[in-house]
């Protein structure tokens, strides 16, 4: 994730620490290199990863049994400190709490949450300061409600949402995704962008963001058989074990490092 004045932060799968808890670096924006391991977060499911135009970090994470809450980061411990309401509160759509998963600031400055896999009528909603969800809409595709599980969000300049879906339950790739229930089908309708991504990292791929960020230098390629212009916007897919995974929709072939789920 990019902050305000363009550094690249990361969040680690929590799998890749000894603590089993995820950590949070800092990361050069021209190599990929990790700058700092600002410290533990001190949970282990923490998905999405957002900056406030004020600089305040903000993260989707799972605060327990699935259940998605809206939390603080602190850029110089990593401390994470939970919304006024712990939770997002019920999803409409079936019998259980809103899940996390992906998170994003709209151009407004409002933050926008999507589920990840963890439910079973994934949705997409605003998400005020103090935790809570409104106006929550299922997720659809060609007008079908779907279980479509996003680890990643972003928000483009133009206003356009994209969703990172990376769960071996749903499909792998990225999607636009428009937030406003369809007048036909009353969902968030998928469209999908045309990018293959390897089966091999699905699962492994856990942020996204937008900006003009050097290609990062790693060890693995990822084929990509078709990549498109997002109206010339950079568009990178985050993914720390203990590095950096990333590559531009820019018309380049990207370079990858992982490390495991």
């Amino acid at each position: 994730m990019v902050d305000p004045a363009g550094g690249l932060w990361a969040l680690s799968r929590h799998r890749a620490e000894s603590s089993g808890t995820a950590h949070l670096y800092s990361i050069s924006p021209t190599t990929g290199a990790v700058l700092s391991e600002i410290g533990d977060v001190g949970h282990d499911f923490v998905s999405d990863i957002e900056f406030g135009a004020d600089g305040t970090l903000y993260v989707n994470w799972w605060t327990s049994s699935s259940n998605g809450g809206l939390a603080t980061l602190s850029t110089s411990t990593a401390v994470l400190t939970p919304a006024t309401n712990l939770k997002f509160g019920s999803n409409p759509f079936d019998s259980v709490l809103l899940a996390n998963g992906g998170l994003a600031e709209d151009p407004s400055g409002d933050l926008r949450a999507v589920e990840s896999a963890d439910s079973a009528a994934e949705t997409i909603f605003p998400v005020a300061a103090n935790g809570l969800a409104s106006d929550v809409v299922r997720i659809g595709l060609s007008g079908v409600a779907t279980d479509f599980g996003a680890d990643a969000m972003e928000i483009l300049a133009d206003g356009r949402f994209v969703v990172l879906g990376n769960r071996f339950s749903t499909p792998l790739g990225l999607f636009f995704i428009d937030p406003v229930a369809d007048t036909s089908s009353g969902l968030a309708e998928l469209t999908a962008i045309p990018i293959n991504i390897s089966s091999a990292i699905q699962g492994k791929l856990n942020g996204l963001t937008s900006g003009a960020i050097p290609d990062c230098k790693a060890q693995e390629d990822i084929a990509v058989t078709s990549v498109p212009t997002l109206g010339g916007t950079g568009l990178v897919i985050l993914s720390l074990s203990l590095f950096l995974l990333g590559y531009f929709l820019m018309g380049r072939r990207a370079k990858t490092r992982n490390e495991g789920v």
